[in-house]
């Protein structure tokens, strides 16, 4: 009886020490793949992916050297001026959820009013976005708008289908 009490406690050690590695193999696992993830935000690109938007603008709208001057100091100026604004919605978005998660999250009047900020925010921020697109735009001949105007549609109608599916994953 003492020996199959004994095979018993050395079978639930090995198993215990086995979950303990796998869980530990499992947390590895995860931090690398988190680590490692592109980001899901549109604006959160590289520059690799803003170079890429370029070359694709100056291919597919044919400017001339003196537009595609005019609307890489346009893009420039509009992605300096989105990350700060980025930077501060992310700020506020950490004000948000640490009152959401602290001790006084049932203060509505507080939750509604930091909600309103992140929304006005947002909101400039979307409008900024608009603002560029008309910018880049007016620097365009005629026939550049609308070519302009099919591409941004086409850019907005994937972003959409994109979005949708992957709601529909979740």
């Amino acid at each position: 009886m003492r020996t199959i009490n004994m095979d018993l406690e050395k079978k639930y050690k090995w198993t215990l020490t086995g979950f303990i590695i796998m869980v530990i193999l499992n947390i590895g696992i995860l931090i690398t793949l988190w680590v490692n993830a592109p980001e899901n935000r549109p604006w959160r690109t590289g520059r690799e992916s803003q170079k890429e938007m370029h070359s694709f603008f100056f291919e597919q709208l044919q400017l001339s050297d003196a537009q595609m001057d005019t609307i890489s100091a346009i893009r420039q100026s509009h992605f300096k001026e989105m990350r700060l604004l980025r930077k501060e919605l992310d700020d506020k978005r950490r004000d948000y959820i640490e009152f959401v998660l602290g001790p006084d999250s049932g203060n509505k009047e507080v939750r509604d009013s930091l909600l309103n900020v992140l929304t006005i925010h947002f909101s400039k921020m979307e409008s900024k976005m608009y603002s560029h697109m008309e910018q880049m735009r007016r620097s365009l001949s005629e026939d550049q708008q609308a070519t302009f105007r099919e591409v941004m549609k086409q850019s907005l109608t994937r972003e959409q289908q994109h979005e949708r599916r992957r709601q529909n994953h979740r």
